[in-house]
């Protein structure tokens, strides 16, 4: 999934937790035109699997591998759109090599478990999840996974054309990623968050309280944020409404520069 050579500013996507880099794909194809695209298989996901450097898996190592992909593909500062545990790597990219950024495009996400004792826990959750894909049918975690409340904003028909994406994952690799990239095992970052030196969009849908909350709070804190709301969406709002999605994307970009 390599960009051509254009005079478009380049966005470049990171997927969720089980997802990979053919979800952006409806997003890619709509903004077509607009904005040139390239989306990276995170690690332990798509077709980024059983790396040889065991370090990828880790938090602080998977946003490295963006780094160095992004290194890659572009010459000139990207704007970088991830979603919920992309999110999470986003940020934390915006940190750590800003020079990478034009801005920064955050979706359902957050910055981190900042209380030590919740972190522990979280690892502990994940640990049992990460257990559950390693013996369970994949097919069956999934169903279990998205039969979560986060998630029920979902139609029939959207949940079964996710599910059925990620069934074409490895569960092994999965499960690596699970425990390697959990949020509990990332460092907090909502006190660098006034350290972004990008313009920042965190965008949530209005059904999803939680992130919808924790994405206000993040805008609230970068030196250039802000938050936006889409309608009759919940947690997953690239999915759910396509359109609105793209159209926020193209502000963005009108607001922050084609560069």
């Amino acid at each position: 999934m390599h960009p051509a050579k254009t005079e478009l500013p380049m966005v470049v996507f990171l997927h969720g937790f089980a997802g990979s880099a053919d979800d952006w794909e409806p997003i890619m194809e709509r903004g077509a035109g607009v904005f040139e695209s390239y989306a990276i298989n995170l690690p332990g996901h798509g077709g980024s699997l059983h790396l040889e450097d065991s370090d990828a898996y880790t938090f602080t190592g998977a946003a490295r591998v963006v780094a160095e992909s992004i290194q890659q593909v572009a010459n000139a500062p990207v704007h970088l759109v991830g979603y919920s545990m992309g999110g999470r790597l986003a940020v934390y990219v915006a940190l750590q090599w800003p020079t990478l950024l034009a801005s920064l495009f955050v979706e359902s996400s957050s910055a981190g478990l900042c209380d030590p004792d919740g972190r522990e826990q979280r690892l502990r959750a994940d640990a049992k999840l990460a257990n559950r894909i390693r013996t369970k049918p994949l097919n069956e975690f999934l169903l279990e996974w998205y039969s979560q409340p986060l998630f029920a904003s979902l139609s029939n028909e959207q949940r079964e054309t996710v599910i059925s994406a990620r069934l074409r994952n490895d569960a092994m690799e999965l499960a690596r990623s699970m425990e390697g990239l959990s949020v509990g095992a990332q460092p907090p970052l909502w006190d660098r968050l006034q350290d972004i030196t990008v313009p920042a969009t965190f965008i949530s849908g209005a059904m999803d309280a939680k992130y919808t909350g924790l994405s206000g709070r993040m805008a609230g804190l970068c030196r250039d944020g802000q938050s936006v709301i889409v309608e009759n969406a919940g947690h997953n709002v690239h999915v759910e409404q396509p359109n609105a999605f793209v159209r926020c994307i193209e502000e963005h970009l009108e607001n922050f520069g084609a560069g």
